[in-house]
Parts: structure tokens; sequence; C-alpha cells
């Protein structure tokens, strides 16, 4: 059987929500409340059903990521030339990249900042001068985004068309 990476996350995604529901099923029943002198109403919680449910589950979605795991190192992201794994780690560069340069980007190049009046009624005006090019880290934040995006698409058609065979 074959299917993308994409297909086996949503996957593990619907069999972490059945075993989220088993725990909380087990949660919520493995012990009942009675009364002293009552007898303790049976409920149709069984430990070992619940453990081995809990384990198969856990042995699929565990062997489903090693799968998505190894395609990650194998398959190969077009036109970046680097596999899922390296592009994942670019992406957050690229990001930590953006947030640098969204702040600069931020700051003007000439700003008033405040003014002093000195011991002999001198007012001085402080200043602060940005030691870059505002414009040209507009400029470069402009092209980061366009890279990001085009990594972001580059990544999910990979995950998309890749297809891992189990």
């Amino acid at each position: 059987m074959k299917k993308s990476p994409t297909e086996l996350m949503k996957e593990v995604k619907l069999l972490q929500g059945k075993k989220d529901d088993l725990l909380l099923f087990e949660q919520r029943n493995w012990t009942t409340s009675y009364l002293k002198g009552e007898t303790p109403q049976e409920n149709s919680y069984d430990y070992d059903a619940t453990r081995e449910q809990i384990h198969e589950l856990d042995e699929t979605i565990r062997s489903f990521k090693l799968l998505l795991a190894k395609a990650n190192v194998e398959a190969i992201v077009e036109p970046f030339q680097m596999s899922i794994c390296e592009a994942l780690i670019y992406l957050a560069q690229l990001s930590q990249k953006k947030a640098r340069l969204e702040m600069m980007g931020k700051i003007p190049n000439l700003e008033r900042r405040n003014a002093m009046i000195s011991n002999h009624d001198i007012i001085r005006i402080e200043l602060t001068k940005a030691c870059f090019d505002v414009i040209e880290v507009q400029k470069e934040l402009e092209a980061l985004n366009r890279t990001i995006v085009s990594l972001q698409i580059a990544i999910d058609r990979t995950n998309l068309t890749h297809m891992i065979e189990f």
C-alpha cells in the first residue's frame, strides 16, 4: 500500500484521536463509587483490553511516524534540492531571519528621541540614526517573504506527491 506523507499525517492524527478518546473513557471508568453497605455497580471497563487497544494504537502511530521520519530524510523538495527535513530546518531559519528583518524594517532612518536642557539653558536634541539602509532591509524582507512562501508550497507539494510504501 502507498500513501503520501500528508495522508499518513492525517492517519496519525485520527489514531491519536482514538487513543485520546480511549484514555478519556478509561479515566472516567477505572473506578466506581458506591455507598458503604451497597454492592459496587459493574461497568464496562476492562483493564487488560484497554491496555491492549492502547498498545496497538501506539505501535501503529509509532510505525507511521517512523515512515514519515524516513520520508522526511529521503524525499527531495524541488526546486530547493534539499530533503523535507532540511527544508523544515531552513524554513525555521528563514522565519527567524524574517522576525529580525521585520523589526529592523520598522526603524526610522533618523529619529528625534529627546530634548534635554543642560545647566546653561541650552537645548540639546538627541537623535537616533539607523546604522543600515532601512530601504534595503525592507527589500530583503520582501524577497525573503517570497522565498518562504515558495518553500512552504514546495514542502506541501512534496508531502502530497511523494509516496511512501508500507
